[in-house]
Parts: C-alpha cells; structure tokens; sequence
C-alpha cells in the first residue's frame, strides 16, 4: 500500500494548498455565480477530452446545484476516438460553432475546464463567452499551462482570457507519482481536485444565496422516497432552457 497512500498523501498536499491558495478566487468564481442565478441566469460547464467530467460532475446531481447546462460535444470526448478528440480540440472556429447552438446569453456564467488551457477550443470557447456578456470561471493547472506555449492563433492560454482563474494545483502534466522502474510518472491528480473545487464552490454558491435570503435550488438523490418527484418539478421548470434534461 505504500505507493496507493503516497498517491493520496501527494492528494492531500495539493488539496491543503488549494484551501489556502484559491480562497480570493472561490470567493470570486462563487459571487459571479451567485448573482448570475439571483438574476435568473445559468450556470454552463465545458471541457474536453477527461476535462469534460467536470462538466458532468454538476449536472443532475444529488446535492448539485439545478441550474446547470452542460455542454457536451461527443467529438470533444474519448468515447467516440481519443486521438480524436485530442485532434479536434485543436480545431480553430469550433468552439464558436459550439456555443452558438447553446441558448448561453449575457449574464449566464461559463466554467471552462482544461488542465494545460493552452488548445484552440477551450480559449476560443472563454473568448466567444466573453464577448457575449457571459462571465469565464477557468479551471486550469497554472504549474502546467505556464510551462507549455499556446496551441493556437491567438497566442493566449485560457489563464490569460478567463475572469476568474481557479488553479488545481497539478504537476507538469498532471500525473504525480514517480515509480523506482518507471520512466514516467503515473496517477493524474486534475480529476480529483478539480471535482473537489466544483463542490467547494456549490457550498459557498448556496451560502451566498442564503445570505441574500434565497433558497438554492438543488436537486436530491431520485432513489430516496420523494425525491424522483421534487426532482420532476425542477425539471418541468427548465427543460425548456436546459436541453440535456
């Protein structure tokens, strides 16, 4: 077990430093959040290739927050060709296609995850957002991305396009455990972390909105009794807004 407990203990470090780190920027990403969905705006998630678990993480999710929209482009994703995908999201022009089949409009907020943030889609993804009104929360590795250049005409990383940078605190790509024997190092961490500051921030978003006298609204498990029909209310009142309910 020595090398599993490394691995956690390698967590834990990280986690330490993001609670003490990123405590301004939660606090930002958190207000921006809030006063989108006191002003009837939504919060949408986006990543590629693994980046777009974050995107799923929130949505329809026992405990999560209800308005959330997803945006879920299948050829950004491993499932359907992982090279693929890793192609695609270097793709100059396609982040504006995505997000103009979405109803996003002024004064929603876009959460971008992307470990290195330096491909095409994920900053023309923040660009084309900001330029519509929507606030950019990016979720990114600093360590990483201010160790590689852009991958893209516009010579920017999505660190440097996003309103608010909240840093996962990962490696030089992201894998951070080092094996006697192995050339390279293995166990990722971005996924773990980033997870963890999602709902970090579903607790200060709903915390915000109690402050302000505003009951959060938050789906429950649909396998505890009533919850399947308090989730059913919530989903009557925004399908028409959020397609992937």
């Amino acid at each position: 077990m020595r090398y599993a407990e490394q691995y956690l203990e390698n967590l834990q470090q990280i986690l330490r430093e993001i609670r003490e780190e990123e405590a301004d920027a939660l606090q930002q990403a958190a207000t921006m959040i809030a006063d989108a969905l006191q002003g009837g705006g939504l919060l949408y998630l986006f990543g590629t290739g693994h980046s777009h678990m974050m995107a799923l993480e929130l949505f329809y999710r026992a405990g999560g927050m209800v308005s959330v929209y997803p945006i879920l482009e299948e050829s950004l994703m491993l499932h359907n060709g992982a090279r693929k995908s890793s192609d695609m999201e270097r793709v100059e022009g396609l982040a504006r296609v995505i997000l103009q089949n979405t109803p996003i409009r002024s004064g929603d907020v876009l959460l971008i995850a992307s470990n290195s943030g330096r491909n095409a889609v994920p900053v023309e993804m923040a660009l084309s957002a900001s330029e519509m009104g929507v606030g950019v929360i990016a979720l990114t590795s600093m360590a990483h991305s201010t160790q590689v250049e852009p991958r893209n005409s516009i010579d920017k990383k999505l660190y440097e396009v996003a309103d608010v940078v909240l840093d996962n605190h990962g490696v030089l790509g992201d894998a951070s455990l080092t094996l006697p024997g192995l050339s390279n190092p293995i166990c990722p961490t971005s996924t773990a972390t980033g997870v963890a500051i999602l709902q970090m921030l579903v607790a200060e978003v709903a915390g915000k909105l109690l402050d302000r006298g505003i009951e959060p609204q938050h789906f429950v498990s649909a396998n505890i009794d009533g919850g399947e029909e308090r989730n059913e209310a919530y989903i009557h009142e925004l399908l028409p807004r959020i397609k992937p309910l």
